[in-house]
């Protein structure tokens, strides 16, 4: 099962960045609740062996949601 964690998150990535993520926050122009949660899917994503760079929206999602403020303030905490 471990075997396929990369191969199947790598894929998962692609799908939200392809088909779901509207940008620059998941539902368009505005900040909403779904927006912590791709974080931390994210987030998890160097942890299964999938890099972030391979996936350019995603990482610019990230990038974007490290200058909010409540994320500056909870980041510290997980590093």
């Amino acid at each position: 099962m471990t075997a396929k964690v990369t191969s199947n998150m790598a894929m998962y990535a692609g799908m939200i960045e392809e088909h779901y993520f509207k940008g620059p926050w998941v539902l368009g122009d505005s900040y909403s609740i779904c927006d912590p949660y791709l974080a931390l899917i994210t987030r998890w994503l160097g942890d299964d062996g999938v890099r972030l760079a391979d996936f350019p929206r995603l990482a610019a999602h990230d990038a974007l949601m490290r200058t909010r403020p409540s994320m500056q303030a909870v980041l510290p905490l997980y590093d």
